[in-house]
């Protein structure tokens, strides 16, 4: 789960928490997608100076993090607050250390994030159905899938 998942979790009638993802068994390391959310300010906007206001406002204000983290929307980008108080919420999880570890040390862009299209990755998912649904074993599908795929994913970003 992401740090946004958390508001959904909050209200159950139990107790629950987190864990960081498991090492592979082969390297012993560990990997697992790193999202994240950015505010830009387009060169063509009648109003710079309050765009600019704006993002710096919801991406570095002390005041901003605090809310976007009590409402479980993110880690703080303020790395004090993030190590900090965000930590020391009273709310689940209690092992949010996770969250910060996946920023600092194992998260990795998922690979759309460098792609200049991403005509490759909309086929894998229109495609991929067929093992959802039982036509094809996951085997099958790599096999046949696999060509296909490097063959959108070269013409598109070279």
């Amino acid at each position: 789960m992401g740090p946004w998942d958390q508001p959904g979790f909050w209200d159950l009638p139990f107790e629950w928490d987190i864990a960081a993802w498991p090492a592979s068994p082969n390297t012993g390391k560990t990997a697992t997608w790193l999202g994240s959310l950015g505010f830009v300010v387009s060169k063509k906007t009648e109003y710079p100076e309050d765009s600019f206001a704006l993002a710096a406002y919801l991406s570095l204000d002390p005041e901003s993090q605090k809310e976007n983290y009590m409402l479980g929307q993110a880690v703080p980008n303020l790395m004090d607050m993030a190590k900090g108080e965000f930590l020391d919420m009273e709310k689940a999880p209690q092992t949010r250390q996770v969250f910060l570890d996946i920023i600092e040390d194992y998260g990795r862009p998922p690979v759309e994030v460098t792609s200049k299209n991403t005509k490759w990755l909309d086929t894998f998912w229109q495609d991929a159905s067929q093992v959802w649904t039982g036509k094809k074993s996951a085997a099958e599908f790599v096999k046949e899938e696999q060509p296909k795929l490097q063959k959108l994913y070269d013409e598109s970003n070279k």
